[in-house]
Formats: structure tokens, C-alpha cells, sequence
């Protein structure tokens, strides 16, 4: 998915520029990939098992758990 952003004009060129914002891939490749994307308001999640270190795991697992109960209701 992506979406469109401002125009920018650049002093160098005489051409408007036309950025794009990609906000998440949608092949196959990237679903099968185990990594983790994900973008909403107040949500910012991007996590690839595969390059956490295992020194690391435990720190990353308790920030997750802490994350999700923060997230339940009173």
C-alpha cells in the first residue's frame, strides 16, 4: 500500500517531484517472510524474529507482554 504525498519543487530541476510514502508490503514474499509490520494511530511495529539476537529475545518478549497488557481493559 502506499499513498501519495505533497508535491515538492526542487531548485535544482524544473520538474514538480511526486514522493510516495509505502506504509506496508502486500506481496507474498513479505507474508511468508515472519516479520512483522504494523502502523495505526498510537502504533508503530516492526519486528523480524529472525534478527533478534537471542541475548535480546527475553527483553523484546517482556516489552511485548507489557505492551499487551497495557492494552486490556480496566
Amino acid at each position: 500500500m502506499r499513498h501519495r504525498l505533497l508535491v515538492l519543487r526542487a531548485v535544482s530541476t524544473r520538474r514538480e517531484v511526486i514522493p510516495y510514502s509505502v506504509d506496508a508490503l502486500s506481496d507474498a514474499t513479505a507474508e511468508r517472510s515472519g516479520v512483522i509490520t504494523e502502523r495505526a494511530p498510537g502504533l508503530e511495529l516492526y519486528l523480524d524474529p529472525a534478527v533478534v539476537k537471542s541475548g535480546d529475545a527475553a527483553r523484546v518478549r517482556a516489552l511485548l507482554e507489557n505492551a499487551l497488557a497495557s492494552l486490556k481493559p480496566a
